[in-house]
């Protein structure tokens, strides 16, 4: 009931879509924290490997060894976080076509022809944000297998 009246049950269509630009900006900052600790967890990883390499070299194969668990644990929780833009994305569209906006005003629907949409100069990229985690995830995860599994073996020695 905005300023008090009734609507008979319909939705403010503006209200919205504010709210889902709104909630789709929320979910995009909570990306970027994410990454962030991800990126502060390795940093803090590099540290304690040093130490352990400086201090007791054959316990050394623990901090790769943990830095899987930290993709894994970082990587869950951006898989977990697409669903609020995918959400927020489909329910912006909707509201885009259902208030027949020109289609060179249309946000949302722009991102879900992402790949599709051939207008200039606009870049489009038929990769994701997601994908690009998902591949550097893979690759993280199987270089820090092979370092511990290196450290492991080798008693903790770098060559």
């Amino acid at each position: 009931m905005p300023n008090g009246k009734a609507n008979d049950g319909k939705i403010d269509l503006v209200e919205h879509y504010k709210l889902a630009i709104a909630q789709h900006n929320e979910a995009t900052q909570l990306r970027v924290k994410i990454i962030q600790g991800w990126l502060l967890s390795y940093a803090a990883l590099g540290a304690a490997f040093a130490w352990a390499q400086s201090v007791s070299p054959p316990i050394s194969w623990t901090i790769p060894f943990a830095g899987i668990g930290v993709t894994l644990w970082m990587w869950s929780a951006d898989i977990r976080n697409r669903d609020g833009f995918n959400d927020w994305r489909r329910i912006g569209a909707s509201i885009e076509r259902e208030a027949q906006l020109p289609e060179a005003q249309c946000y949302f629907v722009a991102m879900e022809n992402r790949g599709v949409d051939q207008r200039p100069p606009r870049v489009v990229s038929a990769i994701t944000h997601g994908q690009i985690i998902d591949y550097s995830a893979r690759i993280i995860i199987t270089a820090l297998a092979f370092a511990t599994f290196w450290l492991a073996g080798g008693q903790g020695a770098l060559f």
